[in-house]
């Protein structure tokens, strides 16, 4: 008889091959199970936050960088000009307007959204 019995099951006879392998632990006793579970969550965790910070972080930074220059869509060059489109967009009149209405609009919302929310509340009890 070869590697099975006549049943169809291994052999009771072989025996398993016992190899023994290195613990990697061993290599590198500083890291503790604590140390290689965080590890390992930071690795995981690691494509998200590039994501994260490049589908959002690059965009602000280069709102940041068009806010203090003085970008237009025709020129490639953009120069440096500070603080002075912000002490432009103080002194127009359309800037205030538009601050009003954005005020107005979330107060109304946050109002409303309160009133119906609560309402549909007590309705569903």
């Amino acid at each position: 008889m070869t590697g099975s019995s006549l049943h169809g099951g291994p052999d009771p006879m072989a025996r398993a091959a016992v190899v023994s392998v290195p613990a990697r632990a061993a290599e590198r006793p500083w890291l503790t199970h604590g140390a290689r579970r965080l590890m390992f969550g930071y690795t995981l965790l690691a494509p998200a936050a590039l994501y994260v910070l490049l589908l959002v972080g690059a965009p602000f930074l280069f709102s940041l960088y068009l806010a203090v220059s003085d970008a237009n869509v025709g020129e490639p060059i953009a120069h440096f000009v500070g603080l002075e489109n912000f002490k432009a967009a103080l002194e127009m009149d359309v800037f205030w307007i538009s601050l009003r209405n954005s005020v107005v609009f979330l107060v109304v919302a946050a109002v409303l959204k309160s009133l119906l929310g609560t309402s549909l509340a007590f309705l569903l009890l």
